[in-house]
């Protein structure tokens, strides 16, 4: 492996996240200082260093826009998700600040980079929705996990996600 080849890796990595189709042409002219990252509208602190595409603007969060912590629910409940700082769009293509929302039921926060699974613990809305017809837990209290990744299921970690505790009632 050659220096020049060396100097590319985190250049692509960058240009990944940033969800750039023209990694080797700009991977080749970049300046590594993270200058031309902050060109593109990203922070310093916004680089991907992983290079797994999950870099995320300063201040992004993700909440349950009507369920708070403790709260009782009886099923079927109309869960709504939201997200501040970032766009949701369906899975798929690994876009900077975009992504998609994950329910995970009495599980944890994922870290970052780590893929969100496809079992019955973790439910993916890779279509874009922010809404989800819960009706399927168990009375009693349960953890309710909400994981914002990116378009590859790829979890954007703590600072994307949030965990409540419900109560299932009759």
């Amino acid at each position: 492996m050659t220096i020049k080849h060396l100097l590319f890796i985190p250049a692509l990595a960058m240009a990944v996240a940033c969800g750039n189709s023209n990694t080797e042409e700009k991977a080749e002219g970049m300046d590594h200082s993270g200058q031309d990252h902050n060109a593109m509208g990203h922070g310093e602190g916004d680089i991907d260093t992983t290079g797994l595409g999950v870099a995320f603007p300063e201040g992004g969060r993700v909440y349950f826009a009507n369920l708070e912590e403790g709260q009782q629910i009886k099923l079927p409940y109309s869960l709504q998700m939201g997200v501040e700082g970032m766009e949701v769009e369906p899975a798929g293509a690994i876009n900077y600040g975009k992504g998609h929302h994950h329910i995970i039921i009495d599980g944890s926060v994922m870290a970052a980079g780590s893929s969100v699974p496809f079992d019955g613990e973790h439910i993916h809305f890779g279509k874009g929705q922010t809404e989800f017809q819960l009706d399927s837990l168990e009375v009693g209290k349960h953890t309710l996990t909400l994981q914002f990744a990116n378009g590859a299921h790829l979890s954007y970690g703590e600072s994307l996600s949030n965990t409540i505790t419900v109560e299932i009632v009759k």
